[in-house]
Order: C-alpha cells, then structure tokens, then sequence
C-alpha cells in the first residue's frame, strides 16, 4: 500500500512538473490505466517540446552538422507526437497544448544565444532531454499495460540512444 501512494504521489509530481497538474481525465481516459497516460502526456510534450527546439536550431544554428541534426529531431518529434496523438484520441486522452515552465525556459534561454554558445546549449540540451526521456520510455516498454504503447516505447528508447551518440 505505501508504494502505491509513493508512485501515486510521484506521478502527481511528474504532471506538475510538466505543467499538467490541473489535467481531469474523462470517463473514456480512465479506462487507461494512469501510468499509461502519464507517459502519453510526458511523451507528446518531450515531442512537442523538441519540435520547438528543433525549429529554433534549425535556423539559428552555426555549425551545419548542428541545423542537420536539428532537422532530424524536429522530423522525428513531429512524426512520433502525431503517431502518440492518435493513441492517446483512441483512449480519450485529452493532450495539453500548451508549452511547460522547464521547456519555455531552455527555449528563452537557447533564443537569447547566438553561434557556437548556441550550437553548443542546443546540443547540450538534447542530451540532457534524451537522458531524462531514457527512464520514462524504458519504464513504459517494461511496465506498460498497453502493448501498442509498449512497442511505441521501445523503438522511441532505440532512437534515443540514436539520437545521443549523434549529439
């Protein structure tokens, strides 16, 4: 019983941090159990999140391997956030559009610089993303209830560790 209220309370925490604290799901979401939806809703916002970044750097990025790289992410989030939204319409869960306090930080902060800092954050920044991401994803191909969301888990997991030896 305590490890429940302890990942109870560690998922409330994670929905607060992402900005989602205030999320009601409705009657056809509960039908998903909530780990399933907190990693929906954690997974479309790293997707969303990365398209942002990807678009910034793809324009404001020095290096060329740097706006190349940043093509590829800002690809890939946009074709992985739309396959998670159609899972997440089929259980009816309702996905936030709006941009989270830590994401809206990186992107203040990676707009405010310019050449090779810039370059050098934005990469710095995605490894740090791709780390983070790491566990959630890993943890939703083990442990996740449904199947579609577990294979989505596992070739996300596979890129990630695409993506970091590429940064």
């Amino acid at each position: 019983m305590r490890s429940t209220r302890w990942i109870a309370l560690s998922l409330t925490a994670t929905l607060a941090t992402l900005g989602l604290a205030p999320y009601a799901a409705p009657a056809a979401a509960r039908a998903l159990h909530m780990e399933d939806q907190v990693f929906l809703l954690y997974a479309t916002e790293l997707d969303r999140t990365q398209v942002r970044l990807g678009q910034l750097a793809a324009e404001k990025a020095e290096d060329a391997q740097v706006r190349e790289f940043a093509q590829r992410m800002l690809d890939y989030h946009t074709q992985s956030n739309a396959r998670l939204t159609q899972i997440a319409q089929q259980y009816g869960v309702a996905i936030p559009q709006g941009t989270s306090p830590v994401a809206q930080r990186v992107q203040d902060e990676l707009q405010g610089l310019t050449g090779p800092q810039f370059d050098y954050e934005y990469i710095s920044s995605q490894v740090i993303y791709d780390y983070s991401a790491h566990y959630f994803y890993r943890r939703e191909e083990r442990h996740g209830l449904v199947r579609r969301l577990q294979e989505e888990a596992d070739q996300q997991t596979e890129q990630l560790r695409q993506h970091r030896r590429e940064a």
